[in-house]
């Protein structure tokens, strides 16, 4: 059945279009360059780095002002670094003041408070045009023969709390987790190319040296990605491990914690300090704008962090907004009625729910920006084929099952009934202009196809019993479960169409709407049928390549095959061996991951997409979808367009630190 919607017509640039980058290519050669001191980097509102020297004067917000005065902080020029970030903001210098509202339903949302709208504390992060800038780092080199990476931090920069951030917090990272056999018995394959985990010195306490035993020409990529995980805040976590605590004060604080093992209070500190948790506690330090001052069951309170390293061009200390209250609510469908009304500041919404937004605009006082998505599969089905079940396994093992469950979709009616035909009905594959996009590749698999889809499963051998439903190899019933996140309101609109479309197969799939946590374990579990996803891909963030065309990692990631994937990043220690017809896409990626001719990368990464079209390992149904942003009426600095993405860090990529409240 079709309906009939009110569209807002969306219209992206050609600047946005190239915001989108070539995708898998974007880091290239032996190093990357970093624009010099006082240099703009690639928009002139965007960034640069430069030296508090620089200033005639300081800014600072008058609440912090105020506990100068009364002698609780040093004054700005004690709490700013010598090496300062400076950000301009679109539409200019802000005023301070405001609390900003927001929301989340779960712990484990991808868009959290702080996290999903600041981005984590990142060595380094995107520019609008893919770039590879500054963040913490104040600028690295990699050799040319792509073995030795040295990371330049800036000068000056302090945790939360005012702790100095030195290369000290990382080689206490690399002492007391990485090799640990309690916290990192195998260091990730991130960590460890060719096999032998990185070496890590500190030269000065600005500069920290990584030494490789193979190239590892992306590891700028990783540091991007995952840099804020391989440091610790040694004056604070340094209680919680046994080479660096007091015995007895350790002892006495797991009897406080109700713990028996040191690493599990260990743990428990380190993951509330990682910028996903929102168990963040008032009493842990930060390189965020923000810091956690109070916290109910319902409610997480913020206020600006008094050390954050950022300044705008006249020198004033950023954020713009003074606090940040985030709400937890029982559900998404709360979480939309919230927004509506006005109760948020922010809300990064669904597209089903797009004619409301705009519906309610004035009633509400905000602004709908319609941002786009990286998504090359915003709604994706990933088959387990390393299921736990031997016969499901051989099933979801076989192409021609995933290539009929991808011909049964009707990729048209889920663009309109969902996305109000503003998305991309397509497969999963990269999305141009990649230079290894291909028009093949998007429709493999994709025209809606049921009597193809039928032949298919015909030639598999899948009987239909007197019920209709089809019969597998055992004599059993062709049973499955789609899981999907609940909270993902659009995504629980596509996997109910989902089903509909797999039942007239005779196949009997349920769907299981699910909470996050519980979906991140049971991927790592190996105990998921077809789990729902999304699918991205942004230039810049080649080691993202690897998931989803060949799982890898723990968590949520190897979603294809979690015991693929925890044999390849343990070194074949854990998981289980792919078949060679599998096996050989791990060999392409350490090509990728290793070899410092761009030629020889560039064909790898053909391979590898070039297999997903040919198996699909994982189905692409809608891509390139829009991305409704509700924002107070008041705020400023605001882009009209913007890439809004997992890699990107979502609304970082808008300077967000810039935003501030026209009242």
């Amino acid at each position: 059945m079709k309906g009939q919607v009110n569209c807002v017509k969306l219209s992206f640039t050609a600047v946005s279009l190239t915001l989108i980058m070539a995708l898998l290519l974007g880091v290239s050669g032996s190093s990357l360059a970093v624009p010099e001191t006082g240099d703009w980097g690639p928009w002139e509102w965007y960034y640069r780095n430069d030296t508090l020297d620089n200033f005639d004067q300081l800014g600072e917000s008058p609440m912090l002002t105020d506990k100068v005065e009364a002698g609780e902080l040093p004054p700005v020029e004690d709490r700013l670094p010598q090496d300062v970030l400076v950000l301009e903001g679109l539409e200019g210098i802000g005023q301070y003041g405001g609390m900003w509202r927001t929301g989340y339903v779960s712990a484990a949302q991808w868009t959290q408070p702080v996290s999903g709208i600041f981005g984590p504390p990142a060595l380094a992060r995107s520019a609008p045009d893919g770039q590879i800038i500054p963040n913490l780092a104040k600028s690295w080199e990699l050799s040319e023969d792509a073995m030795e990476y040295t990371l330049y931090l800036r000068e000056g920069v302090k945790w939360s709390d005012g702790e100095p951030f030195t290369a000290d917090d990382f080689i206490f990272w690399y002492e007391a987790e990485f090799g640990n056999e309690y916290i990192m018995p195998s260091p990730p394959a991130r960590w460890a190319p060719g096999g032998e985990p990185m070496q890590m010195e500190k030269i000065d306490d600005y500069t920290v040296h990584f030494t490789f035993a193979a190239p590892h020409p992306i590891f700028p990529n990783f540091i991007k990605r995952h840099g804020h995980y391989i440091n610790q805040p040694k004056h604070f976590m340094s209680q919680f491990h046994p080479d660096f605590a007091d015995s007895d004060e350790l002892d006495a604080l797991l009897d406080e914690y109700g713990l028996d093992q040191w690493w599990q209070l260990y743990d428990l500190k380190s993951e509330q300090i990682y910028w996903r948790s929102t168990n963040q506690q008032p009493d842990q330090p930060v390189l965020q704008p923000y810091v956690v001052v109070e916290r109910t069951d319902d409610l997480v309170f913020f206020e600006r962090n008094p050390y954050y390293y950022k300044v705008d061009a006249e020198g004033n200390q950023l954020p713009y907004i003074d606090e940040l209250r985030a709400e937890a609510v029982s559900d998404s469908e709360l979480k939309e009625l919230k927004a509506i009304a006005g109760d948020w500041d922010y809300h990064d919404g669904q597209a089903s729910s797009l004619p409301m937004y705009i519906e309610n605009e004035e009633a509400g006082d905000f602004k709908t920006y319609v941002w786009q998505d990286s998504q090359m599969a915003v709604d994706s089905p990933h088959p387990n084929m390393t299921h736990q079940d031997p016969v499901l396994r051989e099933i979801f093992q076989d192409a021609r099952f995933r290539q009929a469950l991808s011909l049964a979709i009707d990729r048209d009616e889920i663009n309109e009934l969902v996305y109000f035909n503003q998305a991309e009905p397509r497969q999963g594959t990269v999305i141009p202009p990649s230079p290894l996009f291909k028009q093949e590749y998007k429709e493999a698999y994709a025209d809606y196809d049921v009597d193809r889809a039928n032949a298919k499963l015909d030639d598999m051998g899948l009987e239909r019993g007197p019920d209709g439903i089809r019969l597998r190899p055992d004599g059993e019933p062709l049973r499955f479960v789609l899981d999907c996140r609940a909270t993902f309101i659009d995504r629980m609109a596509t996997s109910e169409l989902l089903v509909d479309y797999w039942q007239e197969l005779g196949l009997d799939v349920r769907l299981e709407g699910i909470g996050a946590e519980y979906q991140y374990e049971m991927i790592a579990a190996n105990e998921h049928d077809v789990t729902m996803w999304g699918s991205r891909m942004v230039g810049e963030q080649m080691e993202r390549m690897i998931h989803p065309f060949i799982p890898s990692g723990g968590g949520g990631n190897p979603r294809t095959g979690p015991l693929w994937g925890q044999w390849y990043e343990s070194g074949g220690t854990e998981g289980e061996e792919p078949p060679e017809w599998f096996g050989y896409l791990y060999d392409l990626w350490d090509v990728v991951q290793t070899t410092t001719d761009d030629e020889e990368r560039y064909d790898a990464l053909a391979q590898i997409v070039e297999a997903q079209a040919e198996n699909i390992w994982f189905i692409g149904t809608v891509g390139l979808s829009p991305v409704p942003m509700v924002f107070n009426a008041d705020l400023r600095n605001i882009p009209e367009e913007l890439l809004f993405t997992f890699e990107r860090d979502y609304a970082v990529l808008g300077n967000v630190d810039t935003f501030y409240y026209d009242r």
